[in-house]
């Protein structure tokens, strides 16, 4: 007569087998007497053959990895994205790179660092200088400081200018002190536009046109035997035959 015994856990035994079959790489068999084998789960990994159970640390997706159903191998996650986690069953599960970092590999478990002076990155950069765009407050990307504004490594926003001071260059990581015979009285001014009053001297840093409110800035009110207009960076003696007896005149 015939004998025979159950297929093996980790085997299987299409109908007619004289022999045992390993399980495929990516494939497992948790039962006996199996006529195929099971897809390994998403989550793990089933890269050896004739594998019988998939518990354990030696078949968990690695973190930086995620598994689809089936994976012998782990797949990376993309450039621009981390996980610390494991277990990741699709890509969307790796972590888009943090606001202020970059992630310029595939695969990783961390993000690289922060990204450089002169650049904002609100998330998923993969460089530490990315140019995926102009920036701008309504649609973010990773990309250049944007003029008006200043970024210092890892920023999460940039930010604008402040009074008396402008920017009018792209990824600055600081901005600059207001041109001599102008105010920049609001914040984030690309180019300061609003000349110094006339009857004063102005030659750095204003807040507002009018010196005499500013605490901040260089100035000096017009001397007498001088005049000075709006915008003023030094006086304009009078000409001959004409006299200014009195200080601040235009």
């Amino acid at each position: 007569g015939t004998t025979g015994q159950r297929c093996s856990t980790g085997k299987y035994c299409p109908a007619g087998s004289s022999a045992e079959q390993d399980c495929d790489t990516g494939t497992y068999n948790p039962d006996e007497g199996a006529g195929s084998c099971q897809e390994c789960p998403a989550g793990f990994k089933c890269g050896t053959a004739a594998i019988s159970a998939v518990n354990g640390a030696a078949f968990e997706c690695d973190a930086g990895k995620y598994c689809p159903e089936g994976t012998v191998t782990p797949k990376d996650c993309p450039i621009g994205t981390y996980s610390p986690n494991t277990y990741l069953q699709e890509s969307k599960e790796c972590r888009s790179c943090d606001r202020g970092k970059f992630c310029d590999s595939v695969g990783q478990t961390a993000v690289t660092g922060d990204c450089n002076d002169g650049y904002i990155c609100p998330g998923g950069a993969n460089s530490a200088t990315p140019t995926d765009g102009d920036f701008s407050f309504t649609t973010p990307k990773n990309g250049a400081c944007p003029v008006g504004h200043m970024c210092v490594a890892g920023t999460l926003t940039p930010q604008p200018c402040a009074l008396g001071t402008y920017q009018d260059a792209l990824r600055q990581s600081s901005c600059k002190t207001c041109k001599a015979g102008y105010a920049c009285d609001k914040i984030g001014i690309e180019t300061p536009t609003t000349p110094c009053d006339s009857g004063f001297v102005c030659t750095s840093g204003l807040q507002t046109p009018s010196p005499v409110t500013a605490s901040v800035g260089t100035w000096a009110v017009c001397t007498p035997g001088n005049y000075c207009p709006r915008g003023t960076t030094s006086e304009i003696a009078c000409a001959p035959g004409f006299y200014q007896p009195y200080e601040g005149r235009q």
